[in-house]
């Protein structure tokens, strides 16, 4: 809580200076205020008229002082006690024809404008005072010496005005230091507290452009996965293997591609049910997952057919895999999901070495797909570099020994 005397010397102003100015003034205006109304007293009751008038006068100008610098007036009430001053004193003198030590009086003010006003207005007050004083001491000599008692007392005064005035600077300069480390302390506490507040903005935003990411992330993996099976869908596989049949033809490494197409789809659909039809789809992709390897690409190219990019395989090693997926899928308890309940599956496959290029082994495999439908379905067809002719079909009891090697991959 502010106490009542800080709350006197409060100023209100956003100028250093000008509080520096006018809380000095108010130090300074207050004691001598204080002091002539004190002194007024004094000496009207000893007797001292004179003296007491001159007092009075500065205590009156000293309050007026006081009263425009606390209502904002800080140039008005310091104008109004530098010029009364020397004009009640000029007075003073004229009145009793007497210029007793009004020189020296007059250098008080002069000594006080040091802690409260600009050069300017130290110098005007200086040209005033001194001339006021001289002009009156020429016009109005003392009617009777003065005494070395009363210099003495004029000079102390002078002295302790100058004293108060140096004092008051230590003091403002002081306040101004203790303003400035409170407002300091106050900009590095908000500084603090921005700093905060950025960082948890900066960690808020982090975390949203994670989850952004992340976001766009399950986005683009979900545009490029089949929502029934989770396999990769066509769009995956028109991306993918031009890249993995190019770099296999770079570095003279043979590509293989397997279509494999779900037979009588369509009977099971309309004999079972479209749930039914669905479990199959998923079952199948899961039996392409755990016999395939980790290296080939599995997808859903479309309905009932898939498509598996084999890389660094030939026609041959593809056509074991593939008869691998279709005993695979002979053999799977189907009867868990309906009743009477049989899958099998047509495989064709094709490499790079016999038809190579993405366009010519697509064909190719298509090709041996169809061929194995034809032929019967439920078997693995390979196609040859000839369009015409296919290695003979991998029958359902094909070569056991070929077909442990196959299981071993």
């Amino acid at each position: 809580m502010a106490s009542p005397i800080n709350g006197f010397f409060t100023i209100n102003s956003d100028d250093s200076a000008e509080r520096w100015r006018a809380r000095n003034a108010l130090l300074i205006l207050f004691g001598v205020f204080v002091t002539a109304a004190v002194l007024t007293l004094v000496d009207h009751i000893v007797g001292e008229d004179d003296v007491a008038l001159t007092l009075l006068e500065v205590a009156i100008a000293c309050g007026l002082a006081i009263f425009f610098i606390k209502n904002g007036r800080v140039n008005l009430g310091l104008a109004i006690f530098f010029i009364a001053r020397p004009i009640a004193q000029a007075i003073t003198m004229s009145s009793h024809h007497d210029a007793r030590l009004g020189a020296l009086f007059l250098l008080a003010p002069v000594a006080l404008a040091g802690a409260m006003l600009s050069t300017r207005g130290i110098i005007g007050v200086a040209a005033l005072s001194v001339g006021v004083g001289v002009v009156g001491t020429v016009a109005f000599p003392p009617a009777a010496p003065i005494t070395g008692t009363e210099i003495i007392l004029c000079m102390f005064a002078l002295l302790a005005a100058i004293l108060l005035s140096a004092l008051l600077g230590v003091s403002g300069l002081r306040q101004e230091m203790l303003r400035a480390d409170r407002s300091t302390r106050a900009l590095e506490q908000l500084n603090v507290e921005l700093e905060r507040r950025v960082a948890d903005r900066t960690d808020e935003l982090q975390q949203a452009l994670a989850q952004q990411r992340r976001l766009i992330g399950e986005l683009a993996e979900n545009a490029v996965r089949d929502p029934l099976t989770g396999l990769h869908n066509r769009r995956f596989s028109l991306h993918e293997l031009p890249i993995m049949i190019a770099t296999g033809e770079r570095y003279n490494h043979p590509v293989a591609i397997a279509l494999a197409d779900i037979d009588n789809f369509k009977l099971i659909n309309d004999g079972y049910s479209y749930e039914v039809g669905d479990e199959v789809l998923r079952r199948f992709a899961v039996i392409l997952q755990e016999v395939t390897r980790s290296s080939d690409r599995v997808t859903r190219h479309g309905g009932e057919e898939f498509l598996i990019a084999m890389p660094e395989n030939t026609v041959e090693e593809a056509a074991l895999a593939s008869e691998r997926i279709r005993r695979a899928v002979e053999e799977h308890p189907w009867h868990l999901v309906a009743p009477d309940l049989r899958v099998t599956v047509s495989i064709g496959v094709a490499d790079t070495h016999h038809s190579p290029g993405l366009h010519d082994v697509s064909e190719a495999a298509d090709r041996a797909l169809h061929e194995a439908k034809r032929a019967g379905r439920n078997t693995v067809v390979v196609a040859t570099s000839d369009p015409g002719s296919y290695i003979e079909p991998i029958a359902p009891h094909g070569n056991d020994e070929l077909l442990e090697t196959a299981q071993q991959r």
